[in-house]
């Protein structure tokens, strides 16, 4: 009986110890040296370009959407939702001779990086217009069938104007204007600077 009980507190203790080694082998790493690093795991195929009007695999959208923004953008969270994001405000649209004209102020302040052929700037109308007729372009974007029947003026330096052959609800619209697939913005001069074959890999 005795030599019973001593086997159960073997098995017991034999038990426990796995348990705690387990523990032990499970805890979570240490966070890293420098807290202001952020490391991401993503899948492991490379991104087929960084031009964001031919993102189109999971890759190059998740890339898009780290580097380039929209005049509005979906609320982080709660993708149904927009908001502004390069733009001050989400404006109404208005019908003007028979067309739809959506006006967007933008935000001041807000800088495109310094690339190797280009300093920081700050972003303008022309960049938003480039953008936007370059979505609009076959040639140079594979959402170029989005922008079908809209034009895009430079109103100032600040605000651009959107008009629409036939008008779209908001619902369908946004999404054009958006972080998402033919919205993002981009530096002209970065563009004009290094050519559209470069600026796919760079």
């Amino acid at each position: 009986m005795e030599g019973k009980v001593i086997k159960r507190k073997k098995i017991l203790l034999a038990i426990l110890l796995s348990v705690f080694v387990a523990g032990i082998l499970c805890a979570p790493a240490k966070a890293g040296e420098s807290p202001a690093v952020l490391r991401m795991a993503l899948d492991a195929a490379r991104p087929g370009t960084l031009d964001p009007h031919f993102a189109a695999a999971t890759q190059t959208r998740i890339m898009a959407d780290m580097i380039f923004n929209g005049l509005l953008r979906y609320k982080p969270g709660r993708a149904p939702l927009i908001e502004p994001d390069l733009a001050e405000t989400i404006p109404e649209p208005k019908i003007v001779d028979g067309k739809q004209v959506w006006t967007f102020k933008l935000r001041k302040g807000v800088m495109f990086h310094p690339g190797p052929r280009t300093k920081a700037y700050e972003l303008t109308t022309d960049d938003v217009v480039y953008s936007l007729r370059k979505s609009a372009d076959p040639k140079r974007s594979a959402y170029s069938g989005e922008y079908t029947g809209m034009t895009f003026e430079k109103v100032d330096d600040y605000t651009v104007r959107i008009v629409l052959e036939k008008p779209l609800s908001s619902f369908l619209f946004f999404p054009k204007v958006s972080d998402y697939a033919g919205g993002f913005i981009i530096s002209k001069k970065a563009i004009e600077a290094m050519g559209d074959e470069a600026f796919k890999s760079h």
